[in-house]
């Protein structure tokens, strides 16, 4: 379950049901607080970049397709969790 956890600061799953999935999961909190901050860094940056190269029509694209992007990110996130534990 380490891995889903690592990766959920680029998806759009609140942070606060992650946070109780690595508690009962039993996670290291070190290890956890440093993948947060790493996570919430990288997707601030991205978020940041892409606003940066593409402006107001990024922002208005993810207001219009503000679910279609959680659910596809969702399933990228649980496709990665699979391969991970099928590898």
């Amino acid at each position: 379950m380490k891995a889903p956890l690592k990766t959920k600061a680029l998806t759009p799953i609140p942070f606060k049901i992650m946070a109780i999935a690595a508690g009962v999961a039993a996670m290291n909190p070190f290890v956890f607080i440093i993948a947060t901050v790493i996570g919430r860094a990288l997707h601030f940056a991205m978020v940041a970049g892409l606003v940066g190269l593409f402006g107001s029509r990024l922002r208005t694209l993810i207001a219009s397709y503000d679910w279609p992007l959680a659910v596809v990110s969702l399933l990228m996130l649980v496709g990665l969790a699979i391969a991970y534990y099928l590898r």
